[in-house]
């Protein structure tokens, strides 16, 4: 089983894999009642970053490893698996199959429901929500500003107005490596004293199984053990590679005799907007998302078109 974390390539990204093959279960009831308001108005909850900026206290609502995957840098980025299953206090609410050897999951936090099938670690965390009905109480953190003592939070309770009020429950998303079973063969050489040939065959068999647990077999934990070797070797020849492409631009712009460097334009590697991980200024999202009725489904987006306006004054074109 495949319990410490490795490097890898995934479509060229070294990608950091953190396995988390067993369920989490030291989240306490107090987890679910960690909940704080943006400034934009959205209600989140589950959020590993509420230990470090609102209750310190709350340090096993979520496991190391999902935690280290949500406060990710941009790079190397992180993925839990390949071994994965959902902490104890969170339930799988989508799951997928990504070929035939990878399934990827999407778990929500106990009494939230999927409302986005992103698998990504996004912007926003709309993939699970929980809806408060008119007439409950809610008790969330508020944030007020002071220049002199700094950012302070109070306890705040309220009763709900709206038909339905929203909170968004932060996901922990992972995926299983399937190990499939191979063969491989080889031939035997020729006895050059008497000059004759012989062959044979060997054969090897790996288990399938989609979570290897302790008590796989050795043929179960060798598949295993390839996986992270594979992503292991693969990891190396990405890094060599980067490092000769690297090169190769460094020699090219030498010769032309260019020094400049690249802009900080859209997908840069020198953007790095999302940095700030302080739960204020971590999420984007433009205005408050207030969902009415029954639990809503996926809206799509306004596709109007796009007008060229005048390059002129009226009559001079």
């Amino acid at each position: 089983m495949a319990t410490t974390p490795f490097l890898t390539t995934v479509s060229g990204t070294a990608t950091s894999l953190v396995p988390l093959p067993t369920a989490w279960t030291s989240a306490g009831a107090d987890c679910g009642e960690a909940i704080y308001q943006q400034i934009g108005g959205n209600f989140l909850a589950w959020d590993p970053w509420y230990v470090h900026y609102i209750d310190g206290d709350l340090t096993t609502c979520w496991p190391p490893q999902a935690s280290s995957w949500w406060n990710q840098d941009s790079s190397p980025s992180t993925s839990l698996g390949p071994t994965f299953v959902c902490p104890g206090a969170y339930h799988p609410a989508y799951t997928s199959s990504v070929g035939s050897q990878t399934t990827k999951t999407i778990c929500c936090p106990s009494g939230y429901n999927l409302y986005v099938a992103d698998f990504d670690r996004t912007i926003f965390p709309s993939q699970c929500t929980s809806t408060v009905t008119a007439g409950a109480t809610l008790d969330w953190e508020k944030i007020y500003y002071d220049s002199a003592a700094g950012d302070t939070w109070s306890t705040t309770s309220t009763t709900v107005q709206s038909d339905i009020l929203t909170i968004f429950g932060i996901p922990v998303n992972g995926f299983n490596v399937v190990a499939t079973s191979t063969t491989t063969s080889s031939t035997g050489s020729t006895d050059t004293d008497s000059g004759t040939s012989s062959s044979s065959a060997r054969t090897m068999t790996t288990a399938s199984s989609s979570v290897p647990s302790s008590s796989s077999s050795s043929s179960g934990s060798t598949s295993v053990v390839g996986v992270a070797v594979g992503a292991s070797v693969g990891a190396v020849v990405g890094v060599l590679l980067v490092a000769v492409g690297a090169f190769l631009v460094w020699r090219r712009r030498r010769r032309g005799g260019s020094s400049g460097r690249g802009t900080e334009g859209p997908g840069s590697a020198f953007k790095t907007a999302e940095t700030d991980h302080h739960p204020m200024m971590g999420y984007y999202a433009p205005a408050p998302i207030e969902l009415k009725g029954s639990h809503p489904g996926a809206h799509e987006l306004s596709t109007e078109s796009v007008h060229e306006l005048s390059s002129g004054r009226d009559g001079n074109y």
